[in-house]
Order: structure tokens, then sequence, then C-alpha cells
């Protein structure tokens, strides 16, 4: 059950300034049951060890203020949040457990700012340089204690000890009439909430931790350039690199990496409605903590014909290579060496028609009329 009130206040001010305040409160409760039973023999009994019920409570209430003003060269924006969380636990005991409960309550600041500056009159040439701090909280079913099998060797459990995630984001950007954009980016997170796997007499426990502290440095180049009236060329690329540092259940942690991602794309636009798509990504291995994720790629294509103005056939195929595999390599594990393959279903044709019945019915979903948007994302589809 997800609640939430929510509450705006927007004022122009003199200057150009405008003035904007807020506060929301929400409640959540999750009520988990999970029972599981041994059949030996015709006989069936009630397995105490792995049955659980788990209630979760959780109350957030924040107010904001914030301030913008735009100018012909100069824009900026300060803003300052308060958040308090109170949260409550309880595992219901059963024949072989008791009851436990704990209640967890915490404040926090969190400061933004923003500023751009045209570096021309057309404003063809501008740089924006933003930084802000945010919190990110465990998904619910995260905090969910339950000990759920995977396989013969292999458990899921639930933590319900995690702890948000506090993450101060400083970036430096440019862009030439919107159509390129480069920029540099900084982060330091604490406690962020990362899959941990552990060794226990032979069997595999996976299980969300918190990671002591995570920094990222990266840089970023992205565009979108019409180079003939035929073709149209999109892309993004990154350099980043990633240094984790904490506690861990073979000892300290300190893992580091950099990695690069691209993503092109290639529109083509024929006479008599036709139009085709050649897309892919591309990413090398990536060092993220207990992980070492392999490198992998994707190449896609598409073409459609607009029949008429109601009727458009589109045929794609995803993945044409097969390379989308995810690989990787778990470090730190206790006189263990583990790897994985995940082979989906990538590979696939699709063929659509689709028609088109008058005038498109606009989303009515918006942001500002779902206050409860925040607490839904953290339940897992």
């Amino acid at each position: 059950d997800i609640y939430s009130l929510k509450a705006d206040y927007s004022q122009p001010l003199s200057g150009g300034w405008k003035l904007d305040a807020g506060a929301k409160s929400s409640y959540t409760k999750t009520n988990n049951v999970a029972d599981y039973f041994l059949t030996v023999t015709d006989e069936t009994k009630a397995d105490y060890d792995k049955t659980n019920h788990f209630i979760y409570k959780e109350a957030i209430h924040a107010a904001y203020v914030n301030t913008a003003r735009e100018g012909k060269r100069w824009s900026m924006q300060v803003g300052l949040r308060a958040e308090q969380t109170v949260s409550d636990g309880r595992q219901l005991g059963n024949a072989v457990k008791p009851d436990s409960a704990f209640r967890r309550t915490y404040t926090g600041l969190f400061p933004t700012a923003y500023l751009n500056y045209k570096l021309d009159s057309a404003g063809n040439h501008s740089i924006t340089l933003d930084y802000g701090r945010r919190i990110n909280r465990p998904y619910y079913q995260d905090l969910n204690p339950f000990i759920s099998p995977l396989d013969k060797f292999t458990y899921y459990v639930g933590n319900p000890f995690l702890l948000p995630a506090y993450t101060h984001n400083v970036q430096l950007s440019y862009s030439y009439k919107g159509r390129i954009t480069a920029g540099l980016r900084y982060s330091s997170t604490l406690d962020d909430t990362n899959e941990t796997i552990e060794i226990v007499d032979g069997t595999y426990y996976s299980r969300p931790g918190n990671i002591g502290k995570t920094t990222i440095l990266s840089g970023m180049l992205e565009g979108d350039l019409p180079l003939r009236k035929w073709l149209q060329v999109g892309f993004y690329s990154e350099v980043t690199n990633i240094h984790s540092e904490t506690d861990f259940y073979t000892g300290f942690l300190d893992t580091k990496g950099t990695y690069w991602f691209v993503q092109p794309n290639f529109r083509f636009t024929f006479p008599k409605g036709w139009t085709a798509q050649i897309d892919g990504v591309y990413q090398t291995d990536i060092t993220a903590s207990q992980f070492y994720l392999l490198k992998r790629g994707r190449l896609n294509a598409g073409v459609s014909k607009k029949v008429s103005a109601a009727l458009t056939v589109r045929a794609a195929v995803n993945d044409m290579l097969y390379t989308g595999i995810n690989r990787g390599i778990i470090n730190n594990l206790a006189n263990t060496e583990a790897n994985w393959r995940n082979a989906n279903d990538t590979r696939t044709f699709t063929l659509a028609v689709a028609f088109r019945f008058g005038k498109a019915i606009s989303d009515l979903r918006k942001h500002n009329q779902n206050s409860a948007q925040q607490e839904q994302n953290r339940v897992r589809e």
C-alpha cells in the first residue's frame, strides 16, 4: 500500500526571479508472507527455517524551497530539500523463530545548484555547471529478509538493514546548438546498494548490501547530426572510471577500473515513405565492486514503410550477431572461483503493422499528477 500527499507553491518575484516551495508526505506498508513445506514419504510438514512473515512500514516527510532566474546570458537555480524518514520492520516469529523488530529514523538535507551561461548572443554555445546531493532508498523487496531458493546451491536473501545511499554529483557540460554535448561528471556515493555474493558451506547466498564508498569520474560526448538529407546520425559515448571501497565478507574490498561505452545509430530516409535504421551498443569490461562484467555488444536493424497517412508497416531484427550475452566473474569469494553466463533470447525478428485512428490520446499520468511516483519506482516489476 502506498499513499502520498503533495502541495506546491510558485510565486514570481521582482528582477526576473521565481520562488517555488512545497511539501510532501508519503506512507508505505508492505506485508509479505512466504510459506514453505517439506514433503517426505507422503508426509507434509511446515519448513519453519524458510517460512517467513515480514511487515514493513515507512513514512517520509519532505519540504523544499527553490529559487531561479533566467537572463539573456545567465540562468541560475538554487534549491534545498529537507527529508525525514521513519521506518519500522517486524519479522513475525513461528514455531522455531522468535519475533524481531527494528525502527530506523534519519533526516537529511539535499542542496542543488545550477548555472548556465550562453557564450554568444545567439545562444549557439553554452556551458552548464550543476551540483546536487541526492538520496536513493532501497527497493522494498530488498528490505524483505526472506530466503528464496533459486536452485539447489543458490539462495536469494533480503537485507532489512540496508541503508539509503547518499550521492554528491557535480557535472560540467558544453553544448553546441543543442545538437552536440560534451561533459565531465564526478560523483561520490556512500552506502550504494549492490548485489553481494557470499559462500557458506558450499551454498551461494545472493543478497543486497551497502558498498562503503563508490567514486565515479566520467567524460561523455553525444550528438545528433543531419549529415545528408537522407541520413541522420546520432551517437553517445562515455569513458568511466569506477572506484569502490568497502568492508566485505572476505576482508576489505578495494576495486577500480575504467570502461568505454558507445551507442551509435544511423537513420535513413528514402523516397515513397521508406525509412530504415541501424543502431548498436558496445561496452568494454566493467569492474563493479565484487563483479567483473565482460565486454558485450548488440547490433540492430529495422525498416519501415508508410503505406498511407494511417497505415505503417515495420520490420526489425534485434541483436543480429547474438552478442548481447551477459558474462562475468565473481571475485572475493572464500576459496572459490566463480563466473556466470546468461544467454537470453535477445536475437529476435519483429513485424508490426500500425494503424492510426484519429488524434493521439495524450498520457494523463504526468509527474505532477502522481506524487507517489518515487515510491512506486521502488517496487520491482
